[in-house]
C-alpha cells in the first residue's frame, strides 16, 4: 500500500495537525494527532511521518522556519518521494526564504495569494510584455496576458503597427524601449516571481502565457497598464482579468501617464 503524507504546518501558531491520507476511499478514516505548545512534540512527530513517507508529501504552510523539517522534506525528495509545497505569499518578500530553499532543491513550490501560483526565477526582461524565466529546468519566454507594448526592434509587427497608427518606426521603437525600461524598474534578473496561468497555457509560438506576480504581490501585467506603458490585447479564452485591465487602461489614458503624456 502506498503511503501519502499530508502536512498542515502552521509554525507561527501554537499547534500543528497532521495525518496520513488513506490511499483509497474504502480504507478507514485516518487518525488525527494534535500537538499543543508549550509541551511541544510537533516537530519530532512531523519528521517521523516525513521519514516514513514512500509515495507523496504535500506541504502547506503559512510561515516555514523549521530547518529540521525542511531537511526531512529534502531527504524524502532525494529518495524519490514526490514532494509539492504551497507557501504563503509572504515567503516571496524575503531575499532568501523557504520558497527559495525548496525551489533551489528542485522541489515544486506554489505561492498561495489569491491563487496558487507557481514560482520561477527571472533570467532577463525581453521587452515590455515578455520575460525570460527558468521553467522546469529550461529557459522559457513568458508573454504577459492581456497587454501589448510597442516593439523594440524593426520587424513585421513594428511595420504593421506603424501603418495602423501612422507613427514612424523610430517613434514606435522609442516607445517600446521606454516601456521596457519601466518594466525593468519592477522586475529584473534573479527576481523570484509567481506565474498564474489561464485557460490556454501557451500561444502559437510556444511561449508561456501568464499573469506575473511581483514579490510585493502586485500583478506585473496590471501595473504596466496602470502606469501607461501598454495597450490592451484581449485574446480569448485568456480573459480572466480583462475588466481589471480595462479599468487600469482608462485610468492611465485619463491621467496621461507613461506613453500617454
Amino acid at each position: 500500500m502506498k503511503r501519502i503524507t499530508a502536512l498542515l504546518a502552521i509554525f507561527t501558531f501554537t499547534f500543528c495537525i497532521f495525518s496520513p491520507l488513506p490511499a483509497s476511499p474504502q480504507e478507514n478514516p485516518p487518525n488525527w494527532q494534535v500537538y499543543f505548545s508549550p509541551k511541544g512534540g510537533c516537530t519530532d512527530a512531523i519528521i517521523r511521518e516525513l521519514n516514513k513517507a514512500k509515495s507523496t508529501i504535500l506541504v502547506q504552510a503559512y510561515s516555514f522556519t523549521s530547518a529540521p523539517i525542511a531537511k526531512a522534506i529534502l531527504n524524502a525528495h532525494k529518495r524519490g518521494v514526490k514532494v509539492e509545497v504551497i507557501l504563503d505569499k509572504s515567503q516571496r518578500t524575503d531575499q532568501y526564504s523557504s520558497a527559495t530553499f525548496f525551489y533551489n532543491s528542485g522541489i515544486p513550490v506554489k505561492i498561495d495569494s489569491q491563487h496558487a501560483q507557481e514560482t520561477y526565477n527571472v533570467l532577463w526582461v525581453v521587452d515590455g510584455d515578455t520575460l525570460k524565466v527558468l521553467y522546469q529546468g529550461k529557459k522559457e519566454s513568458v508573454r504577459l496576458i492581456g497587454i501589448d507594448t510597442p516593439e523594440t526592434r524593426v520587424n513585421p509587427r513594428a511595420k504593421k503597427e506603424s501603418q495602423r497608427t501612422g507613427q514612424d518606426l523610430n517613434t514606435i521603437l522609442a516607445m517600446g524601449k521606454e516601456s521596457t525600461k519601466f518594466v525593468k524598474t519592477l522586475v529584473n534578473q534573479g527576481d523570484h516571481i509567481g506565474i498564474e496561468f489561464d485557460v490556454q497555457k501557451r500561444d502559437k509560438y510556444g511561449r508561456l502565457l501568464g499573469y506575473v506576480y511581483l514579490p510585493n504581490g502586485q500583478m506585473l501585467n496590471e501595473e504596466i497598464v496602470k502606469a501607461g506603458y501598454a495597450n490592451l490585447l484581449t485574446i480569448p479564452p485568456n480573459v480572466k482579468y480583462q475588466d481589471r485591465f480595462l479599468k487600469a487602461y482608462r485610468e492611465a489614458r485619463e491621467g496621461r501617464r507613461g506613453l500617454w503624456k
